[in-house]
């Protein structure tokens, strides 16, 4: 008898809070509230090199906010609760450039028309960072007819025409600009997701921040290095421990 009270006192309170747009609730095993049905926001990136490269192939700033979990701010007061309109990027795809037709078979006295054609090539940015190219995926070449005009001083100009090839982008995709193969690989490890060579004594690096500003990481050599290699006077040399003139 007592369960039933309960179910119907139970009923009139879900009701409520469904019609008011309050979201259901429950406890999990450790005491702590569980919303069923709410939506998680995105993961944060796990470093600043992962954020940037998140930029790619996004158009406007309302993309980026919310591949990164960022709320909107409206910074214009007067535009009350209108969104700021941000510009749109030039993603990478397929756009109309001009490209120039070949001047193969180009004698004295010829001249060839066009000289200039728009065909569809690979345009647009990319991440932030600058890691990635906007680099075709799909080629394929197009014949141009065009006009050979060969004029002597003791003739009569005659014009032929002649047909040339030239490269169009179909497809374009944003890819690395450093890829494996740029990697020593008795240093480096090759991490995709961040378009970079990771040196296998990662840990020297961050050793090697702590000296700063007298050296440097070189991320080729994974070598902590001298910024400034000194010329020594006589009587002393150059340590690359100490980044000085030291007696020798």
């Amino acid at each position: 008898m007592f369960n039933l009270i309960f179910l119907f006192l139970t009923i009139p309170c879900i009701f409520s809070a469904r019609h008011n747009g309050l979201t259901p609730r429950s406890t999990g095993s450790s005491g702590a509230i569980i919303f069923p049905n709410a939506q998680r926001p995105p993961s944060a990136p796990n470093s600043f090199d992962t954020a940037l490269l998140r930029t790619a192939g996004l158009r406007n700033a309302s993309e980026i906010f919310a591949a990164l979990g960022i709320q909107e701010v409206n910074d214009d007061p007067l535009a009350g609760r209108k969104k700021t309109n941000y510009a749109e990027q030039a993603v990478c795809e397929p756009e109309l450039r001009t490209v120039e037709v070949g001047d193969q078979g180009i004698e004295s006295g010829e001249i060839f028309f066009p000289k200039c054609v728009r065909v569809l090539r690979c345009g647009g940015c990319c991440d932030i960072s600058d890691r990635m190219a906007c680099t075709p995926t799909k080629i394929s070449h197009r014949d141009v007819k065009r006009a050979k005009i060969r004029i002597r001083r003791s003739t009569t100009p005659a014009a032929s025409s002649q047909t040339v090839q030239v490269e169009v982008h179909e497809e374009c995709r944003c890819m690395c600009k450093v890829k494996e193969e740029h990697c020593n690989p008795n240093l480096h490890v090759y991490q995709a997701d961040l378009c970079k060579c990771v040196c296998n004594n990662e840990q020297d690096a961050v050793a090697c921040r702590n000296m700063a500003p007298a050296k440097s990481w070189d991320n080729n050599e994974c070598k902590c290095k001298c910024r400034d290699v000194k010329h020594c006077p006589s009587g002393t040399e150059f340590s690359h421990d100490t980044c000085n003139c030291e007696a020798s």
